[in-house]
């Protein structure tokens, strides 16, 4: 596919049974035959925009191409056969009317299309009185009878002024904003003239009779309050140009690379629930093994210099478990358990993305498994069994001598009356020791 264009103005006036040599038409065909798919014996389809009420499609009109030299028997035969425009209906010039924009008047064309394409341009057939033709013109939504309904789909842009000859009907091409057409949908182009050039209004042209656009007919309006007149055999001759909708992108492969973002873990009864974070989804594997990975060097080249210079880990005796989730996840979870105590493990990370494997691999971690701690309970005598005291005052009953019956002699205090004993006992960290 090709954008390339005819230079139309470097070509004389068209006429009947003559025949004219197109350079340029000759570089786009050689622009075809030099793409890589294209082969010896393709169909090479052109579409030919024809303007100006200039027609190719005459009989004994005549276009020769000479893609390698300029004798006419040593080029290649190029046959180009006219299909018409599926995109739109095509209409037939011969109306002789014309309608008058200005402000408050606006013509309007309902249509629909035949499948979905991109508009990019509409041209109008168009008789203006000076040497700008200031015309705006507006892709509606069309309701009933045959009115615009809502916002703009689509508007002409302001450079679309093209220079002509006063008093003379031209097909004039307007650049629209970008809108895809839809199939089964009513649509209605409206088509005015700025204020400013009120006193040499332009003219749109139509076709008086069948309509040829389907579901197509003419409608006009006279000032901002006055109601649409329909006019149902009648077009206004206009195209619409455009693209097929852009194919849809493939979608973006998935991100196949992953990386650890954190590394968690909480000890258990038994060993260690660890969990990793990644940046993309994927299914990991933990790859562990209880004997220190060997380290070495392989061959390196820098700089032309082989050397053993690349450090190298394996793995030897290594298990493999994996993740408690199901699918792909952004949580791994492993629980390790049993994890003998006072155990030491290397261990790292493998995983694959919609189930195909990844060159990514985490680090490799080391990881000691410590005794639980141990509790120790404290008290204040080694031996409570023994001597189980607490300073505390205890009263003793005495069934013997009292002190003046031990004395012979009588008391001094009023205690010394009683047979009541009053003993404190103090207890030390040394066993039978007391004070």
């Amino acid at each position: 596919r090709t954008d390339a264009r005819i230079a139309w103005d470097q070509i004389p006036h068209w006429t009947h049974q003559k025949e004219y040599q197109t350079p340029d038409l000759k570089a786009i065909i050689q622009e075809i035959v030099n793409l890589p798919e294209w082969e010896e014996g393709d169909d090479i389809c052109i579409f030919w925009h024809d303007h100006d009420d200039h027609t190719t499609h005459e009989i004994e009109t005549y276009r020769n191409a000479y893609p390698y030299f300029t004798d006419p028997l040593l080029a290649p035969l190029l046959t180009i056969h006219w299909l018409e425009d599926p995109l739109m209906e095509s209409y037939t010039i011969g109306g002789d009317s014309y309608f008058p924009l200005g402000p408050g008047r606006r013509g309007c064309e309902t249509f629909m299309v035949k499948e979905e394409f991109e508009l990019r341009w509409i041209d109008l057939n168009l008789k203006t009185w000076l040497s700008l033709a200031h015309v705006r013109a507006s892709i509606y939504l069309c309701g009933a009878p045959g009115e615009p309904i809502g916002d703009y789909l689509s508007y002409s842009l302001d450079e679309n002024w093209p220079w002509r000859w006063p008093g003379q009907t031209y097909r004039v091409r307007f650049k629209m904003t970008p809108y895809i057409l839809k199939p089964g949908t009513v649509y209605i182009l409206v088509v005015s003239q700025i204020p400013l050039i009120a006193e040499w209004p332009d003219e749109w042209q139509y076709d008086a009779g069948d309509a040829t656009y389907p579901r197509g007919h003419r409608v006009a309006k006279e000032g901002s309050g006055e109601p649409w007149d329909q006019y149902l055999d009648d077009d206004h001759i206009f195209t619409i140009f455009g693209y097929p909708p852009a194919p849809l992108p493939p979608p973006e492969p998935p991100v196949r690379n992953w990386t650890i973002l954190d590394i968690k873990q909480a000890i258990t009864a038994t060993g260690f629930r660890i969990c990793v974070i990644t940046n993309v989804p994927c299914h990991l594997y933990l790859m562990w093994t209880n004997q220190e990975p060997n380290k070495h060097k392989i061959v390196g080249l820098r700089r032309g210099d082989l050397a053993l210079r690349e450090t190298r880990y394996c793995f030897t005796s290594w298990h493999k478990n994996e993740q408690e989730e199901a699918g792909d996840t952004l949580t791994h979870t492993f629980y390790k358990e049993p994890w003998p105590i006072c155990e030491t493990r290397w261990f790292t990370f493998k995983g694959d993305v919609e189930t195909l494997w990844t060159a990514s691999a985490g680090p490799i971690f080391k990881k000691h498994r410590p005794a639980p701690p141990i509790t120790k309970y404290f008290y204040s005598d080694a031996h409570p069994e023994e001597t189980s005291v607490d300073g505390r005052t205890a009263h003793l009953f005495w069934d013997g001598l009292t002190w003046p019956e031990l004395r012979a002699a009588p008391g001094n205090e009023a205690d010394d009356e009683g047979d009541n004993l009053l003993m404190r006992v103090y207890g030390s960290s040394t066993r039978d020791k007391f004070y």
